[in-house]
């Protein structure tokens, strides 16, 4: 979702604007093989916290690299590679960055620059209830004493 978005917003300007696209490394090379490339949309490394290739690469499920992208990302993968990004635009600087809101540690990232954050929800509009209800239900589960634990 982040790329079609990225891509129109990249389609859309024509003022010399460049849009970077900030992914891990196995998606810029699947997108390379696809095609997904405009001129002015560039695709900027972002740390995965996948373990250096060493000849045959162990196959992670999806959570497990999930999980390893996130704990790379924290410990300041993005920040990092927004500062490249923003160093190897010369005079450009960064105006806006749009991500996905997952993905909170961008905002920290982003504050540096002095840039807007623009959080998107890629997920279903329940599972944004759900995360933003969160607190209060568990808050609701404490006032009428009632214990969350099986028996």
């Amino acid at each position: 979702m982040m790329l079609y978005f990225a891509r129109a917003l990249a389609a859309a300007v024509s003022d010399g604007t460049t849009i970077s696209f900030l992914t891990t490394a196995d998606s810029i090379a699947q997108l390379w093989k696809a095609g997904a490339l405009l001129g002015n949309l560039r695709f900027v490394e972002v740390v995965d916290g996948l373990p250096a290739p060493s000849g045959q690469m162990p196959m992670l499920p999806p959570p497990r690299r999930m999980e390893l992208f996130m704990v790379a990302a924290e410990a300041g993968g993005i920040r990092h590679r927004l500062e490249g990004a923003q160093a190897s635009g010369g005079d450009a600087r960064v105006s806006c960055v749009v991500g996905d809101a997952f993905v909170w540690m961008a905002a920290e990232a982003v504050a540096a620059t002095g840039a807007p954050w623009v959080p998107v929800w890629t997920a279903a509009s329940c599972a944004l209830l759900a995360h933003i209800r969160t607190d209060a239900r568990r808050q609701d589960v404490v006032d009428q004493g009632t214990s969350c634990t099986s028996e």
